[in-house]
């Protein structure tokens, strides 16, 4: 575990986070190898968001402040949607892309109000905000608020990950967008 407090980013790694770090390293030199076997315009530019996704990726693994984690995914969202804009070989890609942007746009709003509630019921209990989970944790939440904060993470997450019923981006995405991206919305 990391703290830093001037950022108010605190990092730290379980059992299974550690798993999902080597494997976004493995997919990602995958994709730079996919980048460099296959002739694609602007191959520098591809290797260098595609880096910028895995430090994305990592960083969402790692961070334990769930407004950093918000921040990462939207950063997240931007950059994939480029590769999207940028290295799709469909003409519909702008469908995929439009789609995409909807569902990851409406997916990280709800996690955002999820973690407000909970930094909101940390502040209404200790007159502070925070938004760091071993703080979180340490604070009784009513029931009436688990439900809200339950509906809005829960339903958050299962539109970034392509859970069905929530994966209509996926298909558009899978469709029309560029190979390369396919193992990073798998992650």
């Amino acid at each position: 575990v990391e703290r830093s407090e001037w950022l108010s980013y605190h990092a730290g790694v379980d059992g299974i986070s550690i798993l999902f770090v080597l494997m976004s390293a493995v997919l990602s030199f995958l994709v730079i190898l996919y980048g460099k076997i296959i002739p694609l315009e602007k191959s520098g530019k591809f290797i260098l968001v595609t880096l910028a996704v895995e430090a994305t990726m990592m960083a969402s693994f790692l961070t334990v402040n769930l407004f950093w984690f918000v921040l990462v995914s939207a950063v997240q969202m931007g950059l994939l949607a480029y590769m999207v804009w940028r290295w799709a070989t469909s003409p519909e890609r702008d469908i995929a892309l439009a789609r995409y942007l909807q569902f990851m746009g409406i997916g990280i709003i709800l996690l955002l109000l999820g973690s407000l509630v909970l930094s909101w019921n940390y502040y209404s209990h200790t007159g502070e905000w925070s938004s760091d989970l071993t703080k979180l944790l340490q604070i009784p939440i009513d029931l009436y608020i688990q439900s809200i904060v339950f509906f809005l993470l829960f339903f958050g997450f299962i539109v970034r990950l392509p859970l069905f019923p929530f994966h209509g981006w996926f298909s558009a995405v899978a469709e029309h967008g560029v190979v390369a991206i396919a193992p990073v919305l798998i992650i």
